[in-house]
């Protein structure tokens, strides 16, 4: 019918068909997203943490030349040696999270899908 205005919609039509103000995708798009670069993330650093702790012992060993330090075994160890071994596990932790993270956001949004939202850094903000 000409001139005909359509029927209303309830809230819930309404809520549901809003989208993203930044790249026009829908809410139930952006949970999904969402879950996705949740995982996407978790299973990066569960990686990362993995090849961290190998770096680290093999490292260790290298340099001193006795296994990297284990739960059961910090009381055969000196105090300097726990230290400076939580010291550069820590620093490699770190660092490996934050480059492979950073690795994983670039890839993630190199397919057209945003790993951050809600006032978060764009990945441009994190290569600086």
């Amino acid at each position: 019918m000409i001139g005909a205005e359509a029927p209303p919609q309830s809230r819930g039509a309404r809520r549901r068909r809003r989208t993203n103000r930044r790249n026009g995708a829908t809410m139930t798009d952006s949970k999904q997203n969402d879950f996705a670069w949740k995982a996407t993330s978790a299973l990066t650093l569960l990686a990362s943490g993995i090849v961290a702790e190998k770096v680290v012992a093999a490292g260790w060993k290298a340099v001193t030349g006795r296994p990297a330090p284990k739960k059961d075994q910090l009381l055969t160890y000196r105090l300097g040696d726990v230290v400076a071994f939580a010291v550069a596990s820590g620093a490699v932790l770190s660092l490996t999270s934050q480059l492979t993270l950073r690795r994983a956001a670039k890839w993630y949004s190199d397919r057209g899908l945003a790993p951050f939202t809600d006032g978060a850094p764009a990945i441009g903000a994190l290569e600086a």
